[in-house]
């Protein structure tokens, strides 16, 4: 399995692609300098990137045991929580971006009711 031609036909960076594994982009380098890719990750990658695959080294569709099946369904649940948590990391930094501007309109209402209080002061003194 070449790793660096699958990766390029889907047109990925070694992060993106090991991202999408859910590896660091120093083992996608070190598999597509030669190192072993590990039996898991190979299947992985034919799971992920079916399509940029040369069609002999895709699997062979045959029936699936129950082991299989548990593995299949651990991987898309992996993916799910995958995406989901990348959803829950946008939602963060947008939660961080609405904190911010929070704290910038409180400093300004502040602002404007010391404005406000010293009118206050200012009208009093002159009624008196």
């Amino acid at each position: 399995m070449k790793i660096k031609e699958i990766r390029e036909k889907a047109g990925l960076s070694q992060t993106a692609f090991g991202e999408e594994l859910g590896v660091t982009s120093q083992a996608v380098a070190k598999w597509e300098g030669g190192a072993n890719v590990p039996v898991s990750i190979q299947k992985l990658i034919r799971y992920v990137f079916w399509d940029y695959l040369p069609s002999n080294e895709r699997f062979e569709i045959k029936p699936v045991d129950a082991a299989q099946q548990v593995n299949l369904d651990h991987m898309e649940e992996v993916m799910t929580l995958k995406e989901e948590n990348k959803k829950l990391l946008q939602r963060i930094n947008e939660l961080k971006e609405d904190k911010a501007e929070l704290r910038s309109d409180k400093e300004m209402l502040q602002q404007y009711i010391k404005t406000l209080s010293g009118r206050d002061k200012d009208n009093r003194s002159k009624t008196a």
